[in-house]
């Protein structure tokens, strides 16, 4: 028997159709941005029993729970909605959640950010955020750093890109599907093994030739380079939230980009990530 035959599947393809329906649903309803508290929770659980058609609101509930007296900001959204989407056959049978794991277990992962991290032992490194699609934890998101020529070489490979091709910015590894084995530790799951199944595989060579056409906004740039961000409405980017304009305390540019998740800030992405940009342009004439 093949290898892959032996992995689960998993339709991905559909978890995500579900996830940008709660999305849409939210703004339509305006409840983005809003508080999950009291006054707000016996609605948004009726709204998702009604999307997703779970007639049971204890699992809806149980589920939100974590969630409590946090903003709905669009990334919040998109873990609920994933957290649904991925195990909606099994809440529609009524059967809650677990949340965890307590032995390994393949499951699929989306890359949900990949940024430059430090520089140590001679190495450029990233920092990935990734984001699992289904099964017990689906919505749970596992960060881990790596080498960048790991990212670029290994892990490009087994996603979309073949051994000649030249190789991606970091980035454009962002919003690619893998399958992963799943380790339970002491405190967080980690990510032992990775697998790139041929329904992955299709989703991120779609994706990769999307990012190379000419841009849906008709801006200039390419998509690697782009400020809008993938749950600000473009499918293509290769970052979580549109990058914003202020300025730089250290390069005193006034119109610096940061990003919005980093709040407090003071210094502009390109000023943080000198030194690692510079550290990884020698490795690679290395």
């Amino acid at each position: 028997m093949d290898e892959e035959e032996k992995l689960p599947s998993f339709p991905l393809l559909r978890i995500n159709q579900w996830r940008q329906k709660l999305m849409l649903d939210f703004y339509n309803k305006k409840l983005l941005d809003s508080i999950l508290n009291e006054e707000t929770f016996d609605y948004v659980v009726a709204v998702i029993a009604r999307l997703f058609k779970i007639e049971n609101a204890f699992v809806i509930r149980q589920l939100l729970l974590q969630f409590v007296e946090q903003e709905l900001t669009a990334r919040t959204v998109d873990l609920i909605g994933i957290k649904l989407a991925g195990n909606i056959d099994q809440l529609r049978k009524g059967i809650a959640i677990e949340g965890y794991i307590n032995k390994p277990a393949w499951l699929p992962v989306e890359i949900s950010e990949l940024r430059y991290g430090r520089v140590r032992s001679d190495r450029t490194h990233v920092n990935m955020t990734a984001t699992v699609m289904a099964g017990a934890l689906a919505g749970v998101e596992i960060h881990k750093e790596f080498s960048y020529k790991m990212a670029v070489w290994p892990l490009a490979n087994a996603l979309a890109w073949t051994l000649k091709a030249a190789r991606p910015v970091h980035s454009e590894l962002v919003r690619m599907w893998f399958l992963g084995l799943l380790i339970p530790g002491a405190k967080n799951v980690e990510i032992d093994q990775f697998k790139c199944l041929a329904n992955q595989r299709k989703w991120n060579q779609t994706l990769k030739k999307l990012r190379s056409e000419p841009c849906v906004r008709h801006y200039n740039q390419r998509c690697h380079t782009c400020p809008l961000g993938y749950l600000d409405g473009c499918y293509r980017s290769t970052h979580r939230y549109s990058l914003i304009i202020k300025a730089c305390r250290l390069c005193k540019r006034e119109n610096a980009t940061f990003d919005p998740e980093c709040l407090g800030v003071t210094v502009c992405i390109s000023c943080q990530t000198k030194e690692a940009r510079a550290h990884w342009a020698r490795e690679r004439r290395a």
